[in-house]
């Protein structure tokens, strides 16, 4: 997003947001609690092109902040934005520390598995698929984590302190679920995986099932990569909770 230009994101829960010039030449875009802002520097340095930070009151304190350099796609930061916008706008005072104070980032592959696997996989360590984003954690200048993409052959980088609240890292990961077609893919499949990238519990279940009976093995990691072989997505988390379930079917004779 370039800084020179900067533009209000267009989306209806931006009502009553406002536009300030400063007087160095920049400009905020702020809520209308002056909680949240959407910094464009004047004079933007390429790692910090444009700023959004949460404070603890309208001239409080800076409670966490991210940082996009001047290639991140206009969309990433958008889709942050309208995630912050729409947690401000509910009625209910809890609801809104949701954008201040939120659960963080524990495992990053619990945000980004899904869109990291490939469909025409036999096993995690076999897919052509290069990556296209993905977040780490970085202590280079501040403790918090890293999210990287590619756009337009070039590569970017946000920076996102680490109190940010994880359901915001995770919007802004959101547009960038487009992969290129996998090598070893199928033709018609592309990277991620459409329709299964959000598979319900029950398919999860089902492919699990097999790979138990194909090696014997419940555990998280070995049902992940036996789950994930056959072109369905799961996160660590979900990994383990399936695990605890056919641990549980094994135990009591039904597996």
């Amino acid at each position: 997003m370039p800084a020179a230009e900067p533009e209000a994101p267009d989306e209806d829960c931006f009502d009553g947001w406002s536009l300030h010039q400063l007087p160095d030449g920049g400009e905020v875009f702020a809520s209308p609690c002056q909680r949240v802002r959407l910094h464009f520097p004047s004079t933007p340095a390429w790692d910090n092109a444009v700023t959004v930070a949460a404070y603890n009151g309208p001239t409080g304190e800076p409670l966490w902040r991210a940082r996009f350099d001047d290639t991140a796609p206009d969309a990433v930061i958008g889709s942050l934005m309208c995630a912050l916008a729409h947690d401000l706008a509910q009625p209910d005072r809890y609801d809104q520390q949701r954008a201040l104070v939120g659960p963080v980032v524990e495992d990053p592959d619990d945000l980004l598995a899904p869109a990291r696997r490939c469909p025409g996989a036999t096993s995690p360590a076999r897919c052509g698929c290069p990556r296209a984003f993905g977040l780490d954690r970085t202590y280079l200048t501040r403790a918090g984590w890293r999210l990287w993409g590619l756009h337009d052959g070039r590569r970017w980088h946000a920076h996102f302190d680490a109190a940010t609240p994880a359901h915001l890292i995770a919007a802004a990961c959101h547009p960038l679920d487009e992969h290129p077609t996998c090598a070893f893919a199928p033709e018609t499949a592309d990277c991620p995986h459409g329709d299964r990238a959000n598979a319900p519990l029950e398919t999860l279940l089902a492919a699990a099932r097999e790979v138990v009976a194909e090696t014997g093995r419940t555990s998280a990691t070995a049902l992940a990569e036996g789950v994930r072989a056959r072109g369905i997505p799961v996160g660590t988390a979900r990994a383990r909770k399936i695990a605890a379930l056919l641990k549980a079917e094994r135990a009591a004779g039904l597996l």
